[in-house]
């Protein structure tokens, strides 16, 4: 296993700041933001006759022939007879064009995607991810140990297409899929022993990259990749033969083999690479006797907006998410989820206005303007220290967007999101509550913005893990 170390602030008689210290922190958690686990992959032995290549696993595929009427069957790996040969190119010929989604609908471009597909509802096959522990490897490389309400959340998989991508031209141009469900965590991806070259599935997150490449086993092995809904994939040209696989859509479960969510103690978090530096940073922010809000910032999106999904957010984080969530938890007690609002534009707005009012008032000063002047004006007051927006966001008080009837003048510029009024009994209603404020906190990685996952997000909302530190 690869050990990671942090280097400890150099000290003399002091001992090192708050700033120091959030500097390890975010250090040890870059170096991780590089080795982050968004997509795995394997394959398939039969360990009890692994000398064999002919006794590779098999499987069997069963599909309706609507134009003879009656069912097929093909048995992979392929041989060389006849009979088989024959039964993969009536397979063939019974997929139909694959669409994509667009905007909720289904689009057939062979420009962005060029392949056969069949619906679950048209074929069958033996192949089971779980008989052969893929979707347990899943639930332990990727789910990360979490919990529901004191069980086990695990991920299941459903079986959703089998797609063909044929030479010379079969591809999938770089796209996101559209989750079937706001528990849709990801996609199992099963390619057949099927001979083939090219076809290589590139996954991304994070401006990162993996590349899978099945062609040099495809002849007689089986072979998988998994990876979180949030991440871009693409399937590259094939160049010969055929690539065919069985896509299973992954969801969370209410249950499931994890549990390290609910007994902290089997994971020797002492051991994780970031752990004493975020131990010592935050002795050092409650020793201070100042209450500290502490933050990271997701790498991975998430269905906040949804109200199915909320109860259990916490418990579908994923990897570094999850990983500092519990460290969270193990250190301090307790973290929670919540929405921030981007508001550098405004905050930008706010500093820039005063500028130009404080060059405006000396300009006054230099040259006072007639009372009867048209553009004599009192002055605007920006009686805020440039310091009180540094490193605030404003925090939401509800994972879900709030809704306002309030009306909003455009032209007195950007709206200030710590102002937005909520009303809780309607339109009209005289009672309101304001859903954001404006906190100060100490980012252990990056405040959100550009590097930030937004894909499942509304409008400018995402998502941070937060805890409050009160002084002694």
């Amino acid at each position: 296993m690869e050990s990671l170390t942090i280097d400890s602030p150099e000290t003399s008689e002091s001992s090192p700041s708050v700033e120091d210290l959030l500097e390890n922190v975010s250090s040890a958690l870059a170096k991780r933001a590089g080795k982050d686990v968004f997509a795995i992959e394997g394959h398939l032995e039969d360990h009890d006759n692994a000398t064999s290549p002919s006794n590779n696993p098999k499987l069997t595929i069963r599909w309706d022939d609507k134009t003879q009427g009656y069912a097929r069957t093909l048995r992979l790996p392929l041989s060389d007879d006849t009979a088989v040969q024959d039964s993969f190119t009536l397979l063939l010929n019974a997929c139909q064009p694959a669409t994509f989604g667009v905007d909720s609908k289904e689009v057939l471009d062979e420009e962005y995607r060029k392949a056969g597909k069949m619906d679950t509802n048209d074929f069958c096959t033996d192949f089971s991810p779980y008989e052969h522990g893929i979707v347990d490897i899943i639930n332990q490389a990727l789910a990360q140990g979490i919990q529901s309400g004191g069980r086990g959340l695990g991920v299941k998989a459903e079986l959703y297409k089998l797609n063909v991508y044929s030479a010379p031209s079969g591809k999938f141009k770089p796209h996101v899929d559209t989750p079937r469900s706001d528990r849709q965590m990801g996609s199992l991806v099963v390619c057949l022993p099927v001979a083939h070259k090219g076809g290589q599935l590139a996954v991304r997150h994070g401006g990162r990259e993996v590349v899978f490449d099945w062609a040099s086993r495809s002849q007689d092995t089986i072979q998988w990749a998994a990876f979180f809904s949030d991440c871009e994939h693409e399937v590259l040209q094939v160049t010969e033969g055929h690539r065919v696989t069985l896509t299973y859509n992954l969801f969370w479960t209410k249950y499931g083999p994890a549990f390290m969510a609910n007994h902290l103690e089997v994971l020797d978090q002492e051991s994780l690479h970031f752990y004493t530096a975020l131990e010592k940073l935050l002795e050092k922010m409650k020793s201070s006797g100042k209450d500290t809000k502490v933050g990271f910032t997701c790498t991975h999106s998430y269905p906040h907006t949804s109200s199915s999904s909320i109860e259990d957010l916490h418990h579908t984080l994923k990897g570094i998410d999850m990983v500092v969530y519990q460290a969270l938890k193990r250190i301090l007690g307790d973290a929670s989820i919540a929405t921030v609002l981007d508001e550098s534009e405004y905050v930008e707005q706010q500093l820039e206005r005063k500028q130009w009012e404080k060059e405006y008032q000396e300009e006054r000063k230099r040259n006072p303007p007639s009372p009867t002047h048209p553009f004599s004006r009192e002055s605007r007051f920006y009686d805020f220290d440039d310091s009180d927006f540094e490193n605030t966001v404003c925090i939401a008080t509800s994972l879900r967007p709030p809704i306002s009837h309030g009306p909003y003048d455009w032209d007195v510029g950007l709206l200030d999101p710590k102002t937005i009024e909520v009303s809780e009994g309607g339109y009209w209603s005289s009672h309101y509550t304001y859903p954001y404020s404006r906190e100060k906190v100490n980012w252990l990685n990056h405040r959100p913005g550009s590097h930030t996952s937004k894909e499942l997000a509304v409008a400018f909302v995402t998502v941070s893990l937060f805890h409050w530190l009160e002084g002694d």
